[in-house]
């Protein structure tokens, strides 16, 4: 069967990079640029073994186990814990209990042995899955302190997530000359839309929309566990998390939404987990999963509170504090699975002189 699968692989990857791929839909290009973006080696161990860390949402809690091990045994690590005066004032708990807790897979008592991560549960000894379908695993970290202030109620925390949305957002806007507006009224902490106006941004992508929209939706934040070996790995301790929620954190990417006689977005209440009302949207296309999607979700994870891991077919990356990974796999525990850096951009425009030189 694997064999049958690599072959159907390597015929969709010829057909889809040949002269047929230029009268594909753009946007299905662009999902297949998303695909065959080439990144840098990351040599230094330890940022491999950390990003790893922040990564195993999409493994099973097995392999999270290994990933947490070779960080703990890291020297870099091991040099830190040592340097710190007293671990359990600074970590939360001492090593032998944040290495327990992490290879129990207990970190919630609650949850009777199961490791809760990123909104799907890994069973220590079943792990089921759909292979094909891209999975998203989207996560909020809250810090103990923000500012020298604590963060003191769940409220406060979802607020301080959207602040760093937004920002991000902001940023983004800034740096490539984009329009940005809400939609909705409010963009609050449990929801709202973002419409940019990406012509003069789109130019090095194969699909190019004049406006895309940014749609989060945060229904579940939990007082969070102890995982002292994210925390060290993340360089602070965490307060609120999203968990053990499909939709705790949603944050997706949309183009062509359908719209009124006035050209104004069709907004609708839908309800979700948790009794929450919320605005979406009808008829719109997700395009997560295109490199113009990338990118923008590049620019929306641009800070260390915030992270998501795509786990698809030929499509495997971290996003966080702005940059993006590729992991593999079958890469050895000990190394990392987080193995190359990739600058998103410079690869569009790669893409791009590859399929002019195509056509040509």
């Amino acid at each position: 069967m694997r064999k049958e699968m690599s072959k159907l692989w390597i015929f969709l990857f010829i057909f889809l990079t040949s002269g047929c791929a230029s009268t594909m839909k753009p946007a299905l290009l662009d999902n297949q640029n998303a695909r065959s973006v080439k990144g840098e080696k990351i040599e230094d161990a330890y940022t491999r073994k950390k990003l790893s860390v922040l990564s195993v949402d999409a493994v099973h809690s097995v392999r999270a186990k290994k990933i947490y091990e070779a960080f703990l045994d890291d020297p870099t690590v091991i040099a830190e814990i040592e340097q710190a005066k007293e671990v359990q004032e600074i970590h939360g708990a001492p090593i032998s209990q944040l290495t327990g807790d992490a290879i129990a897979g207990s970190f919630d008592s609650s949850l009777g042995g199961a490791l809760v991560v990123g909104g799907a549960m890994y069973d220590a000894t079943t792990f089921v899955y759909d292979s094909v379908k891209t999975k998203y695993f989207q996560r909020g970290y809250v810090p103990e302190l923000v500012d020298g202030n604590p963060i003191e109620s769940l409220k406060d925390a979802k607020i301080f997530l959207v602040e760093q949305l937004t920002q991000s957002l902001q940023r983004l806007s800034d740096q490539h000359n984009l329009k940005m507006k809400c939609i909705t009224v409010p963009c609050n902490e449990v929801s709202g839309f973002y419409e940019l106006d990406v012509r003069e941004y789109q130019k090095d992508f194969a699909y190019q929309p004049d406006t895309v929209y940014v749609f989060y939706l945060q229904t579940h934040l939990y007082e969070e566990y102890e995982n002292g070996v994210r925390d060290l790995a993340l360089g602070f301790k965490t307060k609120y998390g999203h968990r053990n929620a499909p939709r705790g954190l949603y944050i997706a990417v949309l183009s062509e939404i359908k719209k009124d006689e006035l050209g104004n977005p069709v907004i609708i209440e839908v309800d979700v987990a948790g009794n929450h009302r919320v605005q979406s949207t009808v008829d719109s296309k997700d395009i997560s999963d295109t490199l113009l999607g990338h990118n923008i979700f590049a620019g929306i994870y641009s800070n260390p509170y915030m992270s998501m891991v795509i786990h698809g077919w030929g499509m495997n990356r971290l996003f966080y504090n702005g940059n993006v990974y590729k992991y593999l796999e079958y890469l050895d525990d000990e190394e990392g699975m987080v193995d190359e850096k990739i600058n998103l951009q410079m690869e569009a425009k790669r893409l791009k002189m590859e399929l002019q030189d195509a056509a040509e």
